[in-house]
C-alpha cells in the first residue's frame, strides 16, 4: 500500500522514533502504548504535529512509511503499525522446534505415522523470506514419531541438534536463541520457560514465530511474523 505522502518535521520524526524505541523489538506497536509512553514523558512535551501523527492508525502508518528513519524501526500493515522490527541478526537465523512442527503440520491420514515433509516446506518458506541460516532442534524420540529418516533434516538445514535422551529439546533450542540470536519457529508458548528467567520473559515472546496450519499440512503461514519478513527495511537500516 502506497503511503498518502504524510511527512513530518525532523523534530517530530525524532520524537516518533523515540516513542517506537520504547516498544521492545518484536512487540506489537499500538497507538495506545505510544500514547501511554507520551503521557509518561518519554519525549517531553508533545507538539501539535506529534499529536496529529498519533491521531489514528492509518495516519501513523503513512507517516512511518514516508520516513526511512522510522521504517528502520517499525513495519506497517493495512490497519496500522505491526511490530517493532527484529534486528538483522534475528531475521538472519531461524531455529526450528522440529517435534512441534511435525505435530502442528502432520498429515492427517488416519492411523498413518507422521512425516517430515511439512518441515521441509517450512524451511523452504523461511529461506524465501530471507532467513539465511536454519537450525533444526529435535527431541531424542523423533525417529519413533515419524516414518521418514531424521537424517533428512541434515539435507534441508544448516545445523541439526538432537537432544540426548532425558534432555528436553526446548532447553537446547532456547539456549541457541539466547546465545546466537534468531527466530524461534514453534507453536509452543514455552510458558514454563518464560517463568524461569528474565531473558525468557523478555525475549521469548518477541522471537517466537507461530505456524498457522490450514487444510492439514497442505498450507500454512507465519501470521504477522511473515508479514514483517516480507516487508524489507530500507537498505541503509543498521543491522538490516
Amino acid at each position: 500500500m502506497t503511503p498518502n505522502h504524510v511527512t513530518v518535521s525532523e523534530e517530530t520524526a525524532d520524537r516518533l522514533a523515540d516513542l517506537v524505541r520504547s516498544v521492545p523489538p518484536g512487540q506489537r506497536i499500538t497507538l495506545n502504548n505510544l500514547r501511554i509512553a507520551l503521557r509518561r514523558g518519554a519525549v517531553g512535551r508533545p507538539s501539535p504535529e506529534l499529536e496529529e501523527a498519533l491521531a489514528d492508525p492509518a495516519r501513523l502508518r503513512d507517516t512511518v512509511l514516508a520516513d526511512d528513519r522510522l521504517r528502520c524501526l517499525a513495519f506497517a500493515m493495512p490497519d496500522g503499525l505491526g511490530r517493532r522490527r527484529w534486528t538483522g541478526e534475528e531475521r538472519r537465523r531461524a531455529i526450528l522446534d522440529v517435534n512441534n512442527l511435525v505435530w502442528t503440520l502432520r498429515h492427517r491420514d488416519a492411523g498413518a505415522p507422521a512425516r517430515l515433509a511439512p518441515v521441509e516446506k517450512v524451511v523452504l518458506r523461511l529461506r524465501s523470506l530471507g532467513c539465511r541460516e536454519i537450525v533444526a532442534v529435535a527431541d531424542a524420540n523423533l525417529s519413533h514419531l515419524v516414518r521418514d529418516d531424521p537424517a533428512l533434516l541434515k539435507s534441508w538445514c544448516d545445523r541439526v541438534e538432537v537432544a540426548p535422551g532425558g534432555t528436553p529439546a526446548d532447553a537446547i533450542l532456547l539456549e541457541i536463541a539466547r546465545d546466537a540470536g534468531g527466530l524461534v519457529v514453534s507453536n509452543d508458548r514455552f510458558r514454563d520457560w518464560r517463568r524461569a528467567s528474565q531473558w525468557h520473559r523478555r525475549s521469548l515472546w518477541r522471537l517466537r514465530m507461530p505456524v498457522k496450519a490450514a487444510a492439514g499440512a497442505a498450507s500454512f503461514h507465519f501470521g504477522e511474523a511473515e508479514a514483517e519478513l516480507r516487508d524489507s527495511p530500507p537498505q541503509d537500516c543498521p543491522g538490516a
